[in-house]
């Protein structure tokens, strides 16, 4: 590159990649203390939209930093869909956890952008006291457009909420999921027994419609190049994740 040309460059472009991304790190890094509720631990919807509201701005400073900045807040970061905390209950009605729900799904910088989403799936009779529905979820995952992993986590083993038409608009919507490249299904039993955890793990195993979802993620996955790997990168943002204690749980990779 001629000398004209790099003087002719933002002083900001001038520096390495490296120097700028550490830049934009600084710019949407919020300190959780002012959003964070006492006792709980719990983040408030504050956080994510401060977040949020950084990425934006830099983004519309011009063309060539929102590509930069983007790239690298939505390479590391995951969306967690679960909307209880503390097992469930009365919890379930925070209007914390409602706040986030109608965020998460409804922004277009994540509909636009979002990579990577941990979806945390505690059966048919857990949704219904909730504010989120299985079928609500994978619509909403079908309308990410560059959606590359998808973690899917269960911890319950009723599974009747995939028959009969619902089971058919899955099906739909896993086979227009476009890019997948790598899909995890994982038990999480951890406040059972090992013999109910047992118990349960052998359910799902036997059960036609789990085996059904696990055939159709496999087939919506994209083939890689032969030199090609599947992301395996350290989630740095964990978006909607509002209990510390779920963190302990979750891998610290994609």
């Amino acid at each position: 590159m001629s000398s004209s040309h790099q003087a002719s460059k933002p002083l900001l472009f001038r520096l390495p990649l490296e120097v700028r991304l550490m830049i934009y790190r600084h710019a949407w890094k919020v300190d959780p203390h002012p959003h964070t509720i006492e006792g709980t631990g719990q983040l408030k919807i504050s956080y994510l939209k401060q977040q949020l509201l950084a990425i934006g701005t830099l983004g519309a400073i011009c063309q060539q930093m929102r590509t930069e900045a983007l790239d690298e807040y939505f390479h590391h970061a995951q969306a967690y869909l679960r909307w209880d905390f503390y097992g469930g209950g009365s919890g379930c009605k925070s209007p914390h956890n409602v706040y986030y729900k109608k965020l998460i799904p409804s922004s277009p910088l994540l509909l636009a952008h979002l990579r990577h989403v941990s979806f945390y799936w505690d059966g048919e009779g857990e949704f219904k006291r909730r504010e989120i529905t299985v079928m609500e979820a994978f619509y909403w995952l079908q309308s990410l457009k560059q959606l590359r992993t998808l973690e899917v986590v269960i911890t319950g083993s009723d599974l009747s909420c995939l028959d009969g038409y619902r089971s058919k608009q899955m099906s739909l919507i896993l086979e227009n999921l476009r890019g997948l490249e790598k899909a995890t299904i994982k038990f999480d039993f951890a406040d059972l027994s090992q013999s109910r955890a047992g118990f349960h793990i052998a359910r799902l195993n036997n059960n036609k419609w789990f085996l059904k979802l696990k055939r159709e993620i496999i087939e919506s996955l994209v083939t890689l190049s032969k030199d090609g790997k599947p992301p395996c990168q350290v989630v740095e943002e964990h978006l909607g994740c509002l209990n510390p204690r779920w963190m302990k749980r979750k891998s610290s990779r994609i």
